[in-house]
């Protein structure tokens, strides 16, 4: 692969050896047809034709979504068939999301996608639904998004008029091969996610209901209540608030962040505390939407709100990963909900919260399990951090092996 330096538009700025001549541009439309699918609201059923929308475009397979028989050979006079490539055509959808039909299969689609079939065979589809992916694409398709509808979505006539361009079918091929193993690399590694975090939750299931002995004799575990191991610290106010160090607790476990709405916020009308390195904090709206996490030195003296509270952690009492690790199982968090009070949005008050009983045993076994779980915790980490530099280096290709 080398560098090319040329600005004008005919040539990629990466290009593999070997390869030369101009690119063409021309409409979509010179090289394929568009059609749409159904614009009937689909009747659902147990079994039937696999129906893909929007939200599972990206498992075409995997669709839980069917209709009748009947009703695919009356709504669709323009059958998906191998090779044809279905694309979002809503912004709700992030427009320009793509699959590429494997086989002939009977397969239902509605109005919010757009089939695009190739008639000239000089465009190789693999080559197509790639360049589909690159941002100047996507922006083309946004170019041409009618704005009067909600959802926002294009056309099938303004599809056609978007520009592609196109070395010759060799070239095609090499980087749609090369892409492609990098979105099957992105797959492994999304697959080795999937595995690991069922491992986590199975195992940890299993210890937490004293199904896994750890230990050759079975350590006895005894009933806590929260309050014997956590407590309400006290308020500090900061001298000023700095809207730059406000956090929010993110739903499903996806941990703290700065919050993103700062500049929105009426800072005058809310109260805001200090919070510590070492704290549990959470959503009082949504504990029992996974919204908890333990403040790390990155977020300390950070400020939240009275609906985001903290509680400090006694760890003579209780060790702080092992009690993190019991309470943000969705089996626990989940139930929660029973306890939430108020009128309009509920919320989980701190000493509601401490009412809470869990069964714990020694230290040293809490620390044993706590080990062992934030070990898998870790792995699944890296291998989140891997799957970001995948997905940023096939962006990157995205990029610059077309124009």
């Amino acid at each position: 692969m080398s560098k090319n330096n040329k600005s004008v538009g005919n040539f990629p700025p990466l290009r593999f050896k070997g390869f030369g001549g101009e690119w063409t541009k021309n409409s979509l439309g010179k090289f394929a047809e568009i059609f749409d699918g159904t614009h009937q609201t689909p009747k659902y059923v147990k079994f039937g034709i696999p129906f893909v929308s929007v939200e599972n475009i990206g498992d075409l397979a995997g669709t839980e979504k069917y209709i009748t028989p009947e009703a695919f050979e009356t709504e669709y006079k323009i059958k998906p068939q191998t090779g044809d490539i279905l694309m979002t055509r809503i912004t709700a959808g992030i427009i320009g999301s793509t699959a590429i039909v494997k086989n002939d299969n009977p397969l239902a689609y509605y109005v919010s996608l757009a089939l695009i079939r190739i008639k000239n065979e000089s465009l190789k589809v693999e080559y197509l639904n790639h360049f589909i992916s690159t941002s100047f694409f996507k922006r083309e398709l946004h170019k041409r998004i009618i704005h009067i509808a909600f959802p926002k979505k294009i056309n099938l006539g303004e599809i056609n008029h978007c520009f592609i361009t196109v070395p010759d079918e060799c070239e095609q091929r090499r980087i749609a091969s090369f892409l492609s193993l990098i979105g099957q690399r992105i797959q492994t590694q999304i697959k080795i996610i999937e595995e690991l975090k069922a491992l986590k939750s199975g195992l940890s299931s299993n210890i937490f209901m004293r199904k896994v002995k750890l230990a050759e004799h079975e350590e006895k575990w005894v009933p806590v209540q929260l309050k014997e191991a956590l407590t309400i610290p006290e308020k500090i106010k900061p001298s000023n608030i700095d809207k730059n160090k406000l956090l929010t607790v993110k739903l499903h476990l996806k941990g703290i962040s700065r919050n993103d709405n700062s500049d929105t916020l009426s800072i005058g009308s809310t109260n805001y505390y200090v919070r510590k390195k070492g704290q549990l904090i959470y959503g009082k709206q949504n504990l029992f939407n996974g919204a908890l996490a333990i403040v790390s030195e990155e977020f300390d003296s950070f400020l939240s709100s009275g609906d985001v509270p903290a509680l400090d952690i006694i760890s003579s009492k209780i060790d702080p990963e092992f009690l993190f690790q019991y309470i943000s199982r969705p089996s626990f968090y989940k139930r929660l909900e029973s306890i939430a009070s108020g009128s309009g949005s509920k919320r989980i008050h701190e000493n509601d919260l401490l009412s809470q009983s869990i069964t714990v045993p020694s230290i040293e076994g809490q620390q044993k399990i706590a080990s062992i779980l934030s070990a898998i915790d870790k792995k699944i980490k890296l291998e989140t951090k891997h799957l970001e530099l995948l997905k940023q280096q096939k962006q990157y290709f995205l990029q610059n092996l077309f124009i």
